[in-house]
């Protein structure tokens, strides 16, 4: 067997690699396509979001 030959069939008997980061949930496997999980932040969520990032904006400025 030559070099390249064992290097396959170790790749066909190794294991599969561990996944990266954390498991997925099953609902967003089973969302349709295009369509979001969970709620949409709301308007007051948005805003907050921008008022707490103000600060680092100005002071990267």
């Amino acid at each position: 067997m030559t070099g390249a030959a064992a290097l396959v069939a170790l790749a066909c008997y190794a294991p599969p690699p561990a996944p990266i980061g954390p498991p997925v949930p099953d609902a967003v496997h089973r969302a349709p396509l295009g369509e979001a999980v969970g709620p949409a932040p709301g308007r007051a969520d948005v805003a907050a979001a921008i008022e707490a990032v103000a600060p680092i904006r100005r002071r990267h400025r």
